[in-house]
Order: C-alpha cells, then sequence, then structure tokens
C-alpha cells in the first residue's frame, strides 16, 4: 500500500488568527536589561514556555575557546550550521573579542562586520529561533523561507560594555519554515551572538485518529499500530503536513515524527 494514502492532514495549532502570508513577528529587547520581558513576549508569540523550547545553544558545554564553527556539520541540533560567508574570517568561539562587552557566560560566538553570519537549517525550516546579539551598532536580519521567499529587518545597536547582549526573537507566524538567517553587522570591527533558541511546533492532534466521526477506543488502537509502523487505519490526505509547500516525502515523515514523538496521543 502506497503509505501517502494512510496520512492524515494535520493543521498547525499555533498558526496566526490573522490574514493568510502574515509577515513574521519580531521581537528586539530595547537594552540588556529588557531581556527577560522580551523573551517572554516572543514566548508567547510562538505559544510554548521556556522549558518547551526544543534546542538551546550557549556554547558553554560541547565547545573550546577558539573553536572554529563556520561550516561544520554536525555541531548543532537538528541539522544547524552556522556559517561566515567572508572568506577572510570564522566564526569562532571566544571568552574574548567583543569590543568592549562580556560573552553571555563564559563563552559566545564572536563575529566581525563581514557579511554575513549565516544560520541555515535543513528542510523545511523552523519555526522559532532567538539568539542574543553582543556589542554592535545595528544588525540587519535576511529570513529565507522554505517557499524561497525572504524577509528583511534590523535591529538597533546594543550598548558597548560590559553585559550588553539583546534578546531577539522570530517567530514566523504563517509563513513557511524558516531555512537560513544571515546576519550583516557592517562597521561593526567585533560582535557575536549567543544563547540561540530554536525548533519547530508539531502540527495539531485530532483525537479522531481513524477518522470514523468518534472518539472512542478504536483511535487508540490506530494509534498504536501507528507507533508500531502500522499506518493503514490514517485517514487520507488532502494537503501539506509540514506546510513546505508541498506534497512530499517530508509530509511522510512529518506524519511518522508526530506519531513517534506523540505528546497529543
Amino acid at each position: 500500500m502506497d503509505r501517502m494514502t494512510t496520512f492524515r492532514l494535520f493543521a498547525f495549532a499555533m498558526m496566526s488568527a490573522g490574514a493568510a502570508n502574515a509577515e513574521i513577528i519580531v521581537r528586539n529587547s530595547p537594552s540588556a536589561s529588557g531581556n527577560d520581558t522580551t523573551r517572554a513576549t516572543w514566548l508567547a508569540d510562538v505559544g510554548i514556555s521556556l522549558d518547551q523550547v526544543k534546542n538551546i545553544v550557549d556554547f558553554e558545554a560541547g565547545f573550546v575557546i577558539n573553536q572554529n564553527v563556520s561550516g561544520v556539520a554536525g555541531l548543532f541540533p537538528d541539522g544547524l550550521v552556522i556559517t561566515d560567508t567572508s572568506p577572510a574570517h570564522e566564526a569562532i568561539v571566544r571568552t574574548t573579542g567583543f569590543g568592549g562587552s562580556n560573552p553571555v557566560g563564559t563563552m559566545s560566538l564572536a563575529h566581525n562586520e563581514q557579511p554575513f553570519l549565516e544560520l541555515e537549517f535543513p528542510m523545511p525550516g523552523v519555526d522559532y529561533l532567538s539568539l542574543q546579539d553582543i556589542d554592535h551598532t545595528g544588525t540587519a536580519f535576511i529570513v529565507h523561507f522554505a517557499d524561497g521567499t525572504q524577509h528583511l529587518f534590523s535591529v538597533e545597536g546594543t550598548s558597548t560594555g560590559g553585559n550588553s547582549a539583546e534578546f531577539v526573537g522570530i517567530w514566523r507566524n504563517d509563513r513557511p519554515g524558516i531555512v537560513r538567517i544571515q546576519m550583516d553587522a557592517d562597521g561593526d570591527g567585533h560582535w557575536g551572538i549567543d544563547s540561540i533558541m530554536y525548533g519547530t511546533i508539531g502540527p495539531a492532534c485530532d483525537p479522531d485518529v481513524n477518522c470514523d466521526g468518534a472518539i472512542n477506543g478504536f483511535d487508540i488502537e490506530a494509534t498504536e499500530q501507528a507507533v508500531n509502523g502500522d499506518f493503514s487505519n490514517f485517514c487520507q490526505p488532502t494537503a501539506d503536513l509540514n506546510n513546505d509547500g508541498a506534497e512530499n516525502g517530508f509530509d511522510i515523515e512529518t506524519e511518522e515524527q508526530r506519531v513517534n514523538g506523540a505528546p497529543c496521543f
């Protein structure tokens, strides 16, 4: 049996209530002292709590001083690759090198003014991302979505001494997944990022798993079968499960992940 015929459409639970194709939501702390408040607002945008953030990279564990991470695959969860696209420079984990500012904690990722410092995610991308940017006069962001479109925005500069890192949070809203973010702090000799948080929001769960019009023991049975690898009791799909703009193998993977992760069953 074609497994694609066994899957059901599950809409994303956390889509914006606004019009289709609404722009992404960006939150930028006005100062380091406002990071906690701005982060809380961003988490509310996404619809999760801090302990539900899927991935957090803080460079405090698993890295060494002066480690070059540029373009190195396998260092970060869920396929994230961080690259300095300027051939003359690197993205280096450091304890210093952020102008007059401190890293967040002990170590952060240092960069310079050359474009771009780039964060890239495998298709179909992530739904949310945040970071703290350190010691710069202003940073331009280019957000690339899974459908090939882009969104440009800038954040204001930070202080240039002490604990200057400021929170920047992005929620894709009802745009496709975020597959790449490019950052350009043109004019800054030294700046950096840290405390990168990112992940996806799973599709909503329908308790009527087998689509028979009733919520009962047959749905439990269908779920148990799916966990064991039998998807034959799932409904006929009608659309794009992972919201990447196409019905393809990624939708199969999305449904398998939903069933095997099963936070809603």
